[in-house]
């Protein structure tokens, strides 16, 4: 799961925060065609007080072309690729300039991704909250 938020420091009220989740998990097999498509995501929206959050939910297919264990050093190498695509939040979500919009969160929640960051020496916990800012 991705979390970006974004605080604003003036322009646009209504935008004056921005948090995006993404989640990218594997199913049971039982649950997997009922449950998800290939190729297919879901990007959903909500404003409240200062913050918008976006939660954007897709199969781990979509992100890195499988949905089990990474097995290989290209299926880890992948894994980490797109988390570190996913942590670039303002280069995924763009905002308009005058919104001066700062991300200030990044939450990824994705099976196997600790695993594959611990083995590098990646010190993050991704479920705290990681500070940015963008300007």
């Amino acid at each position: 799961m991705l979390v970006h938020s974004w605080l604003s420091r003036n322009v646009l009220p209504a935008l004056a925060g921005l948090g995006v989740i993404v989640a990218a998990t594997p199913l049971p097999a039982s649950a997997q065609h009922a449950a998800h498509e290939h190729g297919v995501a879901r990007l959903s929206a909500a404003l409240e007080g200062g913050e918008l959050l976006l939660e954007f939910l897709t199969p781990l297919d979509n992100l890195v072309g499988f949905e089990h264990a990474p097995t290989t050093a290209a299926q880890r190498q992948a894994l980490a690729d797109a988390a570190a695509r996913l942590r670039e939040g303002g280069r995924l979500f763009v905002l308009p300039e005058a919104a001066a919009c700062v991300q200030r969160t990044v939450e990824i929640e994705a099976p196997w991704l600790s695993e594959v960051e611990g083995a590098r020496g990646h010190d993050h916990d991704h479920d705290h909250e990681h500070e940015h800012e963008h300007e």
